[in-house]
């Protein structure tokens, strides 16, 4: 016969390792949304800082210029006042390109915009855009261009003015880089993705705009709580899904399910160095 008093061990471990289960779950959940919620409020700003400083780059009348290099010279003057975009470019609306303030890029990432069809669409709704683009290999992240219309002198839009910014470069993004690599205490992976699942950030610059194939939470749109789902290698693990109200664009967080056993022992590790003491 089992001894009742190692029945009643077993009974208060298997008790505690629920109990410290839960707890360990706990922490990580709200972490993983806190975390989340911060770098949500961080891209909101960063956002709302680069609408602001478009517009009023973009009041300058002389980017309308007939003048090429007096466009240049506009350009070249905001960009030492206002510090905010890495580069900007003023198309006409055929998509070629006017003036720009770039230090480095390859034609495919001074087009894309145009190639994108962002100017023809600015243009026609009179209206900003944010797009994501491709930045170079040196860059880990990918970044945001605010696009704007500029308007001729029968107040007609005839071109556009995009101001790039990444998530890296820009104390205000990197807000949003930083706050996405806090998960990394719980071996974690936090990313931004746009509406067509590209990836804006990633802790290996290697997947930086490829396409995210990985699981996505359905728990975000019954309880907003992270919920349990396979890695792309099988692995199982925690997924919280948080897509970004007003924006495109959503967060994805991810922990592995052994890093909650892990923390579960750390929790319960106390009680069962003091049972084996009494043992």
């Amino acid at each position: 016969m089992i001894p009742i008093a190692l029945v009643l061990i077993f009974s208060l471990v298997l008790g505690n390792w629920i109990v410290a289960n839960n707890a360990a779950q706990d922490i990580i959940k709200t972490r993983m949304s806190d975390i989340v919620e911060f770098a949500e409020e961080s891209l909101i700003f960063f956002v709302e800082s680069g609408s602001s400083q478009i517009y009023k780059i973009a009041s300058d009348s002389r980017l309308s210029s007939s003048d090429k290099d007096e466009v240049l010279n506009a350009l070249q003057e905001n960009y030492q006042e206002t510090s905010f975009f890495n580069e900007q470019i003023v198309f006409d609306a055929a998509g070629s390109v006017i003036s720009l303030t770039v230090i480095e890029t390859t034609p495919s990432q001074l087009e894309y915009e145009a190639k994108n069809g962002d100017i023809t669409s600015v243009i026609q709704n009179a209206q900003q855009t944010i797009e994501t683009y491709p930045t170079g290999e040196d860059v880990p992240s990918a970044g945001l261009s605010f696009i704007v219309p500029l308007y001729d002198e029968n107040r007609v839009p005839s071109r556009v003015l995009a101001g790039r910014s990444d998530f890296y470069s820009n104390p205000a993004g990197r807000q949003v880089w930083n706050a996405l690599n806090m998960i990394a205490e719980f071996d974690g992976q936090n990313l931004l993705i746009d509406e067509k699942y590209r990836i804006l950030i990633h802790p290996d610059p290697a997947f930086k705009f490829s396409v995210y194939s990985g699981p996505i939470s359905e728990g975000y749109y019954q309880e907003k709580v992270p919920s349990q789902e396979l890695s792309p290698n099988g692995k199982p693990q925690l997924v919280y899904f948080s897509e970004i109200e007003g924006f495109p664009r959503a967060f994805v967080s991810t922990v592995p399910l052994q890093q909650l056993q892990k923390n579960t022992l750390e929790i319960i590790a106390p009680m069962l160095l003091m049972l084996s003491l009494i043992h």
